[in-house]
């Protein structure tokens, strides 16, 4: 699809995990050919939460096809009508479906030097160099994003380093991870979105969960860590880290997950808001099922109730099976005297510290 040369560029280093890495040795040749693969639909998802989205390639593809059209007009005006006008034409026919419509074709032949193209469009896209099937994007995964879209047939996407490895451009060893590792805000490529949860157990069920569940998108993630530097917790303090980024213009892309209990639902309303800037996004954990009719403990006695929106923390989230205390029951949620802004009363699951301990992942339960 492309390709470089003495390096590989952040736009590639992006797309793959250190995990997706396969040597092969091969005898023929007596070398090792070293592969980065990944299925499509884990390069679909990976190039989404990159915001490499469909409508991304086909925006990329209308800016070049307006401004190709554009120049071939003025050329033509400026008295080379007969060498422009021919490709003029067919570009006013040309557009983003008729592009997807004859990308397989294009794949297949681009490169065959016996190909007999079936019409003139054809044959522009064909051409190896500046040709229309690889139009000038700024960015080689907006034409991967349009290749995987129009062709779905393609089952995987790989990256070979062997020749650069061989030839002493690069230190192959663990290649993607050292290349994330650099990563800095100068390489924006391929820098993590950071997750910032109300305190140091969500961040660390938060990081568990997603390495257990989704490992193929783990690395395009990093975790605000409030231990590190004994930084404060919880959902108020976390609308104030938002309101201090924000107001900073840190361009990193951040989440802020707040619990969905009475604490977290209250600083959640007041960050939705504000006027956060684009790249800073508040979520509040979802209700769940679990929680419509949950055990509570309080002054009213035990009841069973639905804490969504009250007592839902984190928590609640690694399910039944972290739960349960050991007389087999759920632990209950015990309400305390405290009450929220809102007037609501805050409770929490009834030693949660053994729910935290080892969070047992289940990877075919998604929620």
């Amino acid at each position: 699809m492309a390709s470089a040369k003495s390096a590989v560029p952040d736009q590639f280093v992006s797309l793959f995990q250190e995990g997706d890495r396969h040597d092969v040795y091969e005898e023929k040749y007596e070398s090792t050919a070293i592969t980065y693969r990944a299925s499509r639909d884990v390069i679909l998802q990976r190039l989404d939460l990159l915001g490499v989205t469909s409508e991304a390639a086909r925006a990329s593809f209308e800016h070049w096809l307006q401004s190709e059209r554009s120049n071939l007009q003025e050329y033509s005006e400026d008295g080379d009508a007969e060498l422009y006008e021919p490709k003029l034409k067919l570009l006013q026919e040309f557009s983003y479906d008729e592009w997807r419509r004859r990308a397989k074709w294009a794949l297949q032949n681009r490169y065959e030097s016996d190909r007999t193209p079936p019409d003139a469009i054809s044959a522009e896209m064909a051409e190896s160099q500046d040709g229309w099937f690889h139009w000038p994007s700024g960015d080689d995964r907006l034409l991967l994003r349009a290749y995987l879209d129009a062709v779905p047939e393609v089952s995987e996407v790989s990256l070979d380093i062997s020749a650069l490895a061989q030839g002493g451009y690069i230190d192959d060893e663990n290649f993607i991870e050292t290349s994330r590792a650099m990563a800095s805000a100068i390489r924006r490529e391929i820098e993590s979105a950071v997750v910032i949860g109300e305190g140091v157990s969500d961040t660390r069920i938060l990081q568990a969960s997603l390495q257990g569940l989704f490992p193929e998108v783990a690395n395009y993630f990093s975790f605000f860590d409030h231990s590190e530097l004994s930084v404060d917790g919880g959902a108020f303090y976390l609308v104030k880290f938002l309101k201090a980024f924000a107001t900073a213009r840190i361009p990193t892309q951040l989440i802020a997950v707040f619990d969905n209990d009475v604490a977290g639902s209250d600083a959640f309303a007041e960050a939705v808001k504000l006027k956060l800037p684009a790249n800073i996004t508040p979520i509040r954990l979802p209700e769940i099922e679990i929680a419509r009719n949950y055990p509570t403990l309080g002054a009213q006695g035990a009841h069973n109730v639905d804490v969504n929106g009250q007592a839902a923390s984190i928590e609640l989230y690694l399910g039944r099976h972290n739960l349960v205390a050991g007389n087999g029951d759920l632990r209950p949620v015990r309400f305390g005297g405290s009450r929220s802004r809102q007037g609501g009363y805050q409770g929490e699951v009834d030693g949660k510290a053994e729910c935290e301990i080892a969070p047992n992942i289940d990877p075919t339960r998604k929620v």
